[in-house]
């Protein structure tokens, strides 16, 4: 996937859905509701149950990549981190803006 692409999927994702895919504290890959968080939107359902049965809720970005979803094949740690550190540590409506920065920084179109 190209970052390109992985932007757009997380993009469109985040600021239609506009709320965390969090339990108590903790963000998940898959939440409640069906919410998902900006990495859980770029895995496919198939891979999704390859990272449940590795227990996703005590995975790092980084780990997820080792468990090869090809999904995620050709984007760096630091892209997908810092995707979902906007996820994780901003709030809603914070989004908007930090994804902006976020394409300027990757010389990304935000369309």
């Amino acid at each position: 996937m190209t970052e390109q692409t992985a932007f757009n999927i997380v993009k469109n994702h985040l600021l239609t859905q506009m709320t965390k895919s969090i339990e108590g504290n903790q963000c998940l890959y898959r939440g409640p509701n069906g919410t998902k968080c900006a990495i859980g939107a770029l895995i496919t359902d198939e891979e999704y149950k390859k990272i449940e049965d590795a227990r996703c809720k005590d995975l790092k970005v980084y780990e997820v990549e080792d468990l090869q979803i090809v999904s995620l094949q050709g984007l760096t740690i630091d892209f997908l981190e810092e995707l979902q550190i906007i996820h994780d540590h901003y709030e809603v409506q914070d989004w908007k803006n930090q994804l902006e920065t976020f394409a300027e920084k990757y010389n990304l179109q935000y369309e």
